[in-house]
């Protein structure tokens, strides 16, 4: 998996963070075990990533992989998918979260998602 910087000022991101549910990717993609999905991501060095995680003492190894902008699954509705998989539209799905106090939620402990053959 190619992994990508963050490089986004923080306000910038925050726009993106405040984007509808909607405007994320349409493939829909499976996360078993996972908790949340998270439509942007980058490495927990990634310039404006670092100084969150320091701030609020998270510890995370420099090439861990943080979601960004997180979001709770959807249930699994699609006949196609397997009835324990839950369905995901972003390209990481996270075993925990942390909620900064301005209310953007990070994703830890993440992996890529598995899509479903239609």
């Amino acid at each position: 998996m190619q992994i990508l910087s963050v490089v986004a000022p923080l306000a910038a991101l925050a726009g993106v963070l405040a984007s509808p549910a909607t405007e994320l990717a349409e493939r829909q993609v499976a996360c078993p075990d996972y908790i949340v999905c998270c439509p942007i991501f980058g490495t927990a060095s990634s310039s404006n990533i670092a100084p969150l995680l320091a701030s609020n003492a998270i510890a995370a190894s420099p090439d861990a992989i943080i979601g960004i902008g997180c979001l709770p699954f959807l249930p699994a509705t699609d006949a196609t998918a397997e009835p324990d998989l839950e369905i995901c539209h972003g390209p990481l799905c996270c075993k925990k979260t942390f909620t900064f106090p301005n209310g953007t939620v990070i994703g830890i402990d993440c992996t890529e998602t598995i899509i479903i053959e239609q």
